[in-house]
């Protein structure tokens, strides 16, 4: 995953003891429940309910797990809120992986939306755009 937006990260071995590597997440709780859906929904809820109480947020979400899903989320939400409900046009920086744009022409074809790539060149802002998605790559160095 080289260059492909992923980084090397630190995990205390605090977090990675008892979140990631603890059974509770990962086995069944019933014998008809043979996935590790449930402990994943347990673990988001947990999350979700900690930046809660660490934000005095009333409500926290948690439920995207990469990039590309994260980026088509948001798009579904800026439609679904967009005034002009004739607006389909979603604006996607050149900048942005393939893999992400690969998800979000996949959510994007079934509910009309159309995607127009810009670049920092040039960039045509169409009135009938209801969203934008712009990937400015930062790189991160740990010292």
């Amino acid at each position: 995953m080289i260059g492909l937006g992923y980084y090397s990260t630190h995990t205390p071995e605090l977090i990675k003891r008892h979140v990631l590597e603890n059974p509770r997440w990962y086995t069944s709780y019933t014998p008809y429940q043979a996935e590790i859906s449930q402990g994943r929904l347990e673990a988001l809820f947990n999350f979700q309910t900690l930046i809660c109480e660490l934000t005095g947020f009333s409500i926290a979400n948690a439920s995207l797990l990469d990039e590309g899903t994260a980026a088509a989320e948001a798009m579904t939400v800026a439609y679904a809120a967009r005034k002009n409900k004739s607006s389909n046009i979603f604006l996607v920086s050149e900048s942005v992986y393939n893999h992400t744009f690969n998800v979000l022409s996949t959510r994007a074809k079934p509910l009309g939306i159309t995607l127009k790539t810009f670049n920092n060149n040039s960039c045509d802002f169409d009135e009938l755009a209801f969203g934008l998605l712009y990937n400015c790559q930062l790189k991160m160095e740990f010292i």
